[in-house]
């Protein structure tokens, strides 16, 4: 049980780094949704509260760039972050929700 506790938190961490270094840097929502897997959509529900303002942005406007075949496997993991996105503090983040939608 404890090596399988340790492997999700290393995945978490691998998750949490790869969300910040591909969202973070010179960016494109075409680029990036290559990484955007149900698990590391399901991660960035959970974790939407500490992700950086740009991060939030940028991860919303990647969802716009999925093609249907993509969005439609990853309906329940797009919803999830739409969900935790509607209550986020910043304005700018609900804005780009609005334009998402």
């Amino acid at each position: 049980a404890k090596a399988g506790g340790a492997a999700a938190r290393r995945a978490a961490m691998d998750t949490s780094v790869l969300l910040e270094n591909k969202l973070r840097g010179t960016w494109s929502a075409p680029d990036f949704q290559q990484y955007l897997t149900a698990g590391r959509l399901e991660f960035a529900s959970k974790e939407f509260a500490t992700l950086e303002v740009g991060i939030k942005l940028r991860l919303l406007l990647s969802l716009l760039s999925l093609p249907a075949p993509q969005l439609a496997s990853l309906r329940d993991g797009v919803q999830m972050v739409l969900r935790v996105a509607e209550s986020d503090r910043d304005e700018w983040v609900r804005v780009v929700l609005a334009m998402v939608r």
